[in-house]
């Protein structure tokens, strides 16, 4: 589940609670506000998040990431997980709700996947301006944690796993290339699926994806793609109109 933008039905949010409590396994990732109707589920799993959307006030480290938007939160710190143990670099966690700690209880075991730096913060105002943290106002200090792991024994040696992340932006086309985004992705999928022999197989990122222009350069591309190359083309058409009128009269 990634993402709700409109609430389940009573009904929906029941088979899904019922589906995890057989047993199923869920990846779930939830955006900062409402819990869209899933109230049951987070109920079920002993996980409440905090209020607010995580933002980080690093600068320094922003502007060494090429970060300008302090909600887009770089990940350093990750737990003692199959899932983040073989990743060397930042995950870019955008627009990310928190989870508040300590999750889990009753028989599942929940392990913190990922966690922020001390200088960041859940903020609960408008992300707008000079965004500076406020107690006062219920912001949450950091260090926060964006993404829990849950499992359980079932009967047998089977055991139950499920993965909670407090967005779904950073699996999305705009995040997925940056930093172990798609390495966090790949090695949640295989061990949702229980395939941890693949989970520490990082995926080889294709050599400059990056293009580099000046100002210069950029407008020298635009000006042959949107004046000159038209323009050439026109004429050229126009030309050979021409020439046709010319031999048929």
């Amino acid at each position: 589940m990634a993402g709700p933008t409109k609430n389940f039905t009573r009904g929906e949010s029941r088979v899904i609670t019922k589906y995890v409590k057989n047993g199923g396994s869920l990846l779930w990732m939830h955006d900062p506000g409402s819990l869209h109707g899933l109230k049951p589920l987070a109920k079920s799993l002993h996980l409440s998040f905090i209020p607010g959307t995580v933002v980080d006030a690093n600068p320094e480290l922003r502007t060494m990431i090429g970060i300008h938007n302090p909600a887009v939160v770089p990940i350093l710190n990750y737990g003692n997980s199959k899932i983040t143990s073989h990743l060397k670099i930042q995950t870019l966690m955008p627009f990310s709700a928190a989870i508040e700690q300590p999750a889990g209880g009753g028989a599942w075991l929940a392990k913190p996947l990922l966690r922020t730096l001390p200088k960041s913060w859940s903020e609960t105002g408008p992300l707008k301006g000079h965004v500076q943290y406020n107690a006062a106002s219920g912001d949450t200090l950091g260090p926060l944690v964006l993404g829990e792991s849950f499992s359980r024994k079932l009967s047998g040696n089977h055991q139950q796993r499920i993965a909670v992340f407090g967005s779904s932006d950073f699996a999305s086309n705009a995040f997925i290339g940056l930093g172990a985004n798609l390495n966090l992705m790949t090695a949640t999928f295989n061990w949702l699926s229980h395939n941890d022999n693949l989970i520490h197989i990082d995926l080889p990122s294709a050599p400059d994806t990056k293009l580099a222009l000046s100002r210069a350069g950029g407008y020298t591309i635009g000006a042959f793609f949107l004046i000159l190359l038209p323009l050439s083309l026109l004429l050229s058409g126009t030309l050979i109109w021409y020439r046709r009128r010319r031999t048929t009269s």
